[in-house]
């Protein structure tokens, strides 16, 4: 393939009704799902903002992440059946083979990303390269870049970070770990939505969360100068 680089995102999406299950202690179903729909808004709007992107690619068996994807401008992969996050990726590589010089993993849960911190990887991709961002907890990966696409395998999950450490040695890569704010950060546990608040940022999901009063049910009060914030799902 010649001519500039093209970089693609792929978001895997599992099912809206089944994500966040950690965060009942803090969330009833509805109100995960209500988040969870929040959290993949945010992290598709930063994806199809991102100018050095050639497009994004969404893969999930789930009809309205289907339905929000589609009417973002994205490229929709259906499963028939949730097979877990790193089937979903290969299947979104396979999508873009032939067009795609290399991909950017974007999870559907780091609503913190932007589109400026993606371009930023793109650039980093222009040539041979493999890029990840940590997991701040459980040794997850929070991010994974790759030039060309099929450069390693994904093993996304707990201890991840270690095993794609060990599947770009064995390509030969050295991984490029850019400071890219707080991208390690999860939303997995109430201490972590306490830290995702506590971060600048205006996006779909911190309003869900005020409108929540999830800063009233975690303890520490309402948020400065956002009392009665409300998000139209």
């Amino acid at each position: 393939m010649t001519g500039a680089p093209q970089i693609w995102a792929i978001v895997p999406v599992k099912s809206l009704a089944a994500a966040k299950r950690r965060l009942s202690p803090l969330l009833d179903g509805s109100e995960r799902q209500v988040l969870a729909r929040a959290m993949f808004e945010d992290v598709l709007n930063a994806c199809m903002a991102a100018g050095s992107l050639a497009g994004t690619v969404v893969v999930t068996a789930d009809d309205e992440v289907r339905r929000i994807g589609d009417r973002a401008g994205a490229r929709i992969v259906t499963e028939p059946h949730e097979r877990g996050t790193n089937a979903a990726i290969e299947t979104g590589i396979r999508a873009v083979t032939g067009c795609a010089t290399g991909v950017i993993v974007v999870p559907a849960d780091i609503p913190h990303v932007t589109a400026g911190s993606l371009d930023a990887v793109a650039r980093l991709c222009s040539s041979k390269a493999f890029v990840l961002v940590p997991a701040s907890r459980d040794g997850g990966t929070n991010l994974l870049a790759c030039t060309p696409p099929d450069l390693i395998g994904t093993s996304f999950g707990p201890g991840s970070f270690q095993r794609h450490l060990q599947e770009g040695a064995r390509a030969g890569m050295q991984p490029l770990l850019p400071s890219l704010g707080r991208l390690d950060l999860d939303l997995d546990r109430p201490d972590d939505i306490q830290a995702f608040l506590d971060l600048p940022s205006n996006t779909r999901t911190r309003r869900v969360l005020l409108d929540l009063s999830i800063p009233a049910r975690l303890g520490t009060g309402p948020m400065p100068h956002e009392c009665g914030a409300w998000l139209a799902i």
